[in-house]
């Protein structure tokens, strides 16, 4: 599916299909920010025995920038359709394919808010995750047809972890890509059946007493250099 997506492009350190690797690691890891993601691809290549470039993340962000939303779009939506292909009858609820809002998404990869600054590129990144989510239910469905369970009994954390510390031992050792043993991983914890679960709407820690950036980060480096940091308020 992404070769057939591919853009006309030159063989820079950062082509279409790093860029999309890095961006779907982006999106998946905890830190989230491109520096974390550079910084990744930067050891990956000394690994290789590649030469290593700079760690600067302006080619990375430009290499975002390059690659085609369509063709992003385009694979979030047929790794959708692949994933309901792959569905047995029998997991679906009265015959039917059971359909999630975008709340589920943003509770299990943490999309509170888009990081891009453009439409064009928050466009893009809404794509990014929810192909992410796709690959993830991908390998949630596998497992549990491994494990002859219904996918509703995995846990989607639990897999994502898994596939991320997998990948990154299994491209450390060089050793031959035993996707049977992630799956038995991944189907080692279980979610339980938690009928009338209520949880509170609220969280434990108290937000910082910094007021919110509602300007670009370079102007008010300026501002800050030229009359210092603002006092803090005073209750």
């Amino acid at each position: 599916m992404v070769e057939a997506q591919l853009p006309e492009h030159r063989e820079r350190q950062f082509p279409p299909t790093v860029t999309l690797a890095m961006f779907l690691g982006q999106i998946m890891s905890a830190d989230g920010s491109c520096q974390n993601a550079v910084n990744e691809a930067i050891v990956a290549r000394l690994l290789a025995g590649m030469t290593p470039g700079s760690v600067n993340t302006s080619g990375y962000c430009q290499a975002r920038q390059r690659l085609p939303q369509e063709m992003v779009g385009t694979l979030a939506r047929e790794s959708g359709a692949l994933l309901g292909e792959q569905t047995p009858q029998e997991w679906l609820w009265q015959g039917r394919h059971v359909k999630l809002d975008l709340r589920n998404i943003k509770t299990t990869l943490g999309m509170e808010a888009l990081s891009c600054k453009t439409p064009q590129m928050c466009e893009k990144e809404f794509c990014a995750y929810l192909l992410a989510y796709n690959l993830i239910r991908l390998l949630m469905a596998q497992a549990a047809l491994h494990a002859e369970v219904l996918p509703r009994q995995l846990s989607f954390k639990h897999t994502l972890q898994s596939w991320s510390a997998w990948s990154q031992r299994q491209f450390l050792s060089g050793s031959g890509e035993d996707t049977t043993t992630l799956f038995v991983l991944i189907a080692q914890i279980r979610v339980a059946d938690r009928p009338g679960r209520v949880e509170p709407r609220a969280v434990k820690r108290r937000p910082k007493p910094y007021p919110r950036l509602e300007k670009p980060r370079r102007k008010a480096r300026m501002e800050i250099g030229r009359r210092g940091h603002a006092k803090k308020l005073r209750a």
